[in-house]
């Protein structure tokens, strides 16, 4: 017995110290990791090659890349640096945060807005290549890739193109129904056109009732006040032909999504509802349907116009006044 008693105790000592030098060095590999980290986001200010050489000494000293430095990579717009990262056996579909937003969601987020750089190309083809996954649903249910890329004014086609490409499946939704032409695409028509090639709905419905027509003159607030040529070729492709431009299909949820005119009206796009009266949109249609009038009965009979002259009345920087100026007539 006492034998045993004492291998059981040695035993047990053995099993203390491996557990102590596990312990340790997941503690090491942590804190090289960190450095690592701080290190790939001083050489995105400095370029030098001083803090390029610190970042190999740690790679050569065990430090691995984890998700966030995969994203620090590509935030702070270093390709060669994310390359090499990626070569590490990173998960590139690994979330970035508690809402699921993955490097590629925020990489499309973080694009020139104006037109696709080098270094942006370089970043999104490296994950893409990787294995990102072009159909996830990420932010709340809110935001999938396309959806991302279609708000991206300028460098939008490109990267709608470059993520079809890649196996995007324009049919997705997100979990309330929105596609990627509801929202600041429904503005692009070269987004559209791709889009709906590719199988997106031209006329699809959100469980609240609003349809990519509801979103044609919804710009970046960088485009506010500016001409939009191509308003009325938008307007066009997203009418369903047969149905009123008024129409406000059923909802599911209750919300304040008006007529598709009256959606119009805070985009500071005057050429775009002036567009949609044009095609035959109603100053003087109901201004909402009736599940949300049965929501909110201070609504019931309101119309587009008396909606608009109202809040303009209240709140005077809500629209623009060349758009107020086109109700008071």
């Amino acid at each position: 017995m006492p034998i045993l008693n004492r291998c059981a105790t040695a035993c047990a000592l053995a099993l203390s110290l491996l557990g102590s030098s596990v312990a340790a060095h997941a503690g090491e590999q942590e804190e090289l990791t960190q450095k690592l980290d701080e290190s790939v986001m001083t050489y995105a200010y400095s370029k030098s090659s001083s803090d390029m050489d610190t970042i190999n000494e740690l790679i050569k000293n065990g430090a691995h890349p984890t998700i966030q430095t995969l994203w620090y990579a590509a935030y702070y717009k270093q390709p060669a640096l994310l390359d090499r990262f990626l070569d590490m056996s990173v998960n590139v579909n690994q979330a970035i945060s508690d809402n699921g937003e993955t490097v590629l969601l925020s990489a499309l987020g973080n694009t020139d807005k104006s037109e696709l750089s080098d270094d942006d190309l370089h970043i999104l083809q490296s994950l893409l290549k990787a294995g990102a996954n072009t159909n996830v649903i990420a932010q709340g249910g809110t935001n999938t890739p396309l959806i991302a890329a279609a708000q991206s004014q300028g460098a939008a086609p490109a990267l709608v193109k470059l993520l079809l490409q890649f196996g995007a499946d324009a049919k997705q939704v997100t979990p309330q129904g929105f596609s990627p032409i509801m929202g600041e695409g429904a503005a692009n028509l070269e987004v559209i056109k791709l889009l709906v090639a590719a199988g997106t709905d031209p006329y699809g419905v959100s469980k609240v009732g609003s349809t990519p027509l509801h979103f044609v003159c919804t710009r970046d607030a960088s485009q506010d006040g500016q001409p939009d040529p191509q308003a009325a070729q938008r307007i066009a492709l997203l009418h369903k032909p047969g149905t009123s431009i008024d129409a406000q299909p059923p909802q599911q949820q209750a919300w304040p999504v008006g007529t598709p005119l009256l959606e119009s009206l805070t985009s500071n796009n005057p050429d775009c509802v002036k567009a949609l009266l044009a095609a035959g949109a109603d100053k003087d249609a109901l201004a909402f349907p009736a599940e949300y009038v049965a929501a909110d009965p201070s609504v019931k009979g309101k119309t587009v116009r008396q909606n608009i002259l109202g809040s303009a009345e209240k709140y005077p920087d809500l629209y623009s006044p060349e758009i107020v100026a086109l109700f008071q007539k």
